[in-house]
């Protein structure tokens, strides 16, 4: 990792209804080096920036980061899509028991 590099661009590409399969934006995706995805829904609940980590994509990550910090994105990621998998039952309170050792509900009163 002894090259320098800057960010040359960052373009901005806003769809329609949230609608990412849209022409435009498939078209940018297929030749940036990555891209990052807002979401409306964590703005809504008062996440800023509402970046939809499981959906933004770095074709560079590999490049500058370490094996170490790789594994523990990973693991941070799966974590995160079993809390995604899981929402709709916490939302409807079907259930208190985390889904997985690593996330717990926040109205849980079950200690991992």
């Amino acid at each position: 990792m002894d090259e320098a590099g800057s960010i040359t661009g960052i373009y901005t590409v806003l769809v329609d209804g949230d609608d990412h399969n849209e022409p435009v934006a498939d078209a940018a995706r297929s030749f940036l080096d990555g891209h990052l995805v807002l979401d409306r829904r964590l703005a809504v609940q008062g996440h800023y920036p509402p970046v939809n980590v499981l959906e933004s994509v770095s074709r560079l990550a590999s490049r500058v980061t370490t094996s170490e910090h790789r594994s523990a994105a990973a693991d941070l990621r799966r974590v995160m899509a079993a809390r995604r998998g899981a929402q709709d039952l916490v939302d409807v309170g079907r259930t208190s028991a985390a889904p997985s050792r690593w996330w717990t509900s926040p109205w849980s009163t079950a200690t991992p």
